[in-house]
């Protein structure tokens, strides 16, 4: 990697009756993001519109920022088009704002940019949206219209221009970890039920997981069926646009909360 790996490290939590608390306090690892270094990554479009064009849907992701800037998390937007911008996904002043087709948008009520780990989800299931942090409901709102294909990448940390190239004054300063989308609306019992644990390709409905989790090398790992792998950066090349990968720690444990056996291993 271009820059030095760094790593924040989560708490692991035991209990005394069942070896585990259920005490959630987000990752142990993945990828760290510096906006001056205009750091993203970019997931090319596997065709077939598995990312984007659907009805039912959820976008879920865990989150670590303290920007009380203009900051994008997860985005399939080439900014200045009509019909090219599905959805865009960002920080506003602390809370969680989110676009989709058509210029539509909603701010949630939640402040997030703490530099704690915070789950969020974005969910629809026919009309009815909501935004869920943490497991609980920040707002519900309505949007009807299916949502644009667009034939270009998944971005996480910044959008992008007609030409895909990433917009100054859009980057992410934070981490982002366990990015998901479902071709289903998820209920937030369903978010609870799996927000502290890594899934693999045989779940139902996922169309994209990529855990963030690696420590070494330019690929990022999309562990669905769909298997959308992705790169640091623009390229396959080591650059200063790369996001920091965690350092090896010797854990195999993404959440201090989970059971044995379901963790997030890299």
């Amino acid at each position: 990697m271009f820059k030095a790996a760094v790593l924040a490290l989560g708490v692991l939590f035991v209990s005394a009756t069942s070896g585990w608390s259920q005490n959630c306090q987000g990752p142990i690892n993945g990828l760290t993001f510096t906006s001056v270094d205009s750091d993203h990554v970019r997931i090319p479009d596997p065709g077939g519109a598995p990312f984007d064009g659907f009805a039912d849907f959820t976008i879920e992701f865990w989150l670590k920022s303290g920007s009380a800037g203009i900051d994008t998390l997860v985005s399939k937007w080439r900014q200045s088009t009509a019909t090219e911008a599905p959805y865009l996904v960002r920080l506003l002043a602390g809370r969680i704002q989110v676009f989709f087709t058509n210029g539509f948008s909603v701010l949630g009520n939640v402040t997030v940019n703490n530099n704690q780990w915070h789950h969020v989800a974005v969910t629809r299931t026919g009309s009815a949206c909501q935004l869920v942090i943490d497991g609980i409901q920040d707002i519900a709102f309505v949007y009807a219209p299916t949502l644009n294909a667009m034939n270009g990448p998944l971005v996480f940390g910044c959008f992008l221009d007609v030409n895909d190239d990433p917009i100054a004054g859009t980057f992410l300063q934070g981490s982002l970890d366990e990015v998901r989308i479902w071709n289903t609306g998820r209920t937030v019992a369903q978010i609870l039920a799996t927000k502290d644990q890594s899934l693999n390709g045989i779940t139902p409905n996922l169309v994209g997981a990529w855990r963030l989790d690696s420590t070494s090398g330019q690929t990022v790992s999309d562990e669905s069926a769909t298997g959308a792998h992705g790169v640091l950066g623009t390229t396959n090349a080591a650059a200063l646009n790369d996001p920091v990968c965690p350092a090896a720690t010797g854990l195999s444990l993404g959440y201090p909360c989970v059971s044995p056996g379901s963790g997030d291993a890299n």
